[in-house]
C-alpha cells in the first residue's frame, strides 16, 4: 500500500471525515467538475532510509492534504476533522502550511493547513 493509499484508507475509515467528504478524497487531482467539498492528497516528500547493506525497507513520506469547500471556514473545519482522524490512526502531523491564513477564523488551530507524515 502506498502512502497516499494509507492516508486515504485512514480518512475513509473515520465517520467524521466521511460525514464531511463522503469518499471524495483523491490522489493528486479531483475529477473535472467535482462538487465541493472534496480533498486532494499528494506526496510532498519521501525520505528513503538505508543501512550498511542498502535499502532498510523504510520510506518516510510526507503527504499533503488539501481541502476544497465553499468557504474557508468549512474547508478549515474539514481539514481539522481530517487531521484528528489521521492522528487517531497513528499518523504524525509534522508541519503547518504557512500560507493558509484567515484572520476571521478562530480558534488558531483552524487557521492553517497541515502536512501529515506517513510511514510506508
Amino acid at each position: 500500500m502506498t502512502a497516499l493509499e494509507s492516508v486515504r484508507a485512514a480518512l475513509v475509515a473515520d465517520s467524521g471525515v466521511t460525514d464531511a467528504l463522503a469518499q471524495a478524497i483523491y490522489p493528486l487531482q479531483a475529477p473535472q467538475g467535482q462538487a465541493v467539498p472534496y480533498a486532494i492528497l499528494d506526496t510532498t516528500h519521501t525520505h528513503t532510509f538505508n543501512a550498511l547493506g542498502g535499502f532498510a525497507g523504510l520510506d518516510l513520506c510526507q503527504v499533503a492534504l488539501e481541502v476544497w469547500s465553499g468557504s474557508f471556514t468549512d474547508a478549515a473545519a474539514i481539514a481539522l476533522t481530517c487531521r484528528r482522524a489521521l492522528e487517531a490512526a497513528g499518523f504524525l502531523c509534522v508541519d503547518q502550511v504557512p500560507d493558509l491564513v484567515d484572520d476571521d477564523v478562530s480558534p488558531n488551530e483552524f487557521r492553517s493547513g497541515w502536512v501529515f507524515q506517513a510511514s510506508q
